[in-house]
């Protein structure tokens, strides 16, 4: 009666470490399915995403138009504006938080008016809403950009920082626009005195020889902070 006890305790396990033996097989096969199915899904997303378009970078202290589209950076297509802005007034005033993408706007105004950027207008606006609706004013104007955050020094120095840069932008206009107006335009406009005489010079040259002129100013209020 003993024996036949201790041969069942045996049997019983037996068959217990056999059942545990099974069970962690399973598991263990569990496992490695779970682990081969995870693999293959990896790879399914590796080869979807290989498969899409190259990811594209924020634009984060960029705000060169040109260069965002160049680089095919990320951008808000903000060109359905333009149309609505041709009928408005013609003095226009931009009020907007910081890092609200007034200087990339601006930067696209640019490079839709300028008419030396005319033949450009594909390659810069193409899948972009404006590209399917341009204006007939695109690529008609001598666009003269300022950006007043290049600006800057103590209130000593300020109004002639001014009129320095203001005078470079001015004499970089004109060379640009060279093409359009008598030889010895660009070296006349370098040869006024100050900013106010060579932005007089060129206003009253556009408007003998019928050129239209854009004016832009980014940054208008960079240096009220000093003033």
């Amino acid at each position: 009666m003993m024996i036949q006890k201790t041969m069942l305790v045996l049997a019983t396990m037996m068959s217990i470490a056999c059942c545990s033996k099974k069970l962690r097989k399973n598991t263990l096969l569990g496992q490695l399915l779970k682990k081969n199915a995870y693999l293959r899904g990896c790879k399914r997303i590796i080869k979807t995403t290989s498969a899409m378009a190259p990811l594209k970078l924020l634009p984060y202290g960029v705000s060169d138009f040109k260069q965002i589209r160049r680089e095919n950076m990320y951008t808000v297509d903000k060109t359905r504006y333009i149309p609505k802005m041709e009928y408005t007034d013609h003095f226009l005033f931009l009020i907007r938080p910081r890092r609200f993408g007034k200087s990339v706007f601006l930067s696209m105004l640019r490079a839709y008016y300028d008419i030396n950027e005319r033949d450009n207008f594909q390659n810069l606006f193409q899948g972009l809403w404006i590209a399917e609706n341009p204006t007939p004013e695109r690529g008609t104007f001598q666009v003269m950009y300022f950006d007043y955050s290049r600006i800057g020094g103590t209130t000593a120095v300020l109004e002639l920082n001014f009129d320095d840069y203001c005078g470079k932008v001015v004499y970089d206009f004109a060379e640009r626009y060279q093409q359009f107006y008598p030889e010895g335009f660009a070296r006349q406009v370098h040869s006024e005195p100050n900013f106010r005489a060579k932005l007089n010079y060129i206003q009253l040259k556009a408007a003998r020889f019928g050129h239209k002129l854009y004016l832009i100013i980014d940054e208008y209020d960079n240096f009220t902070n000093t003033v």
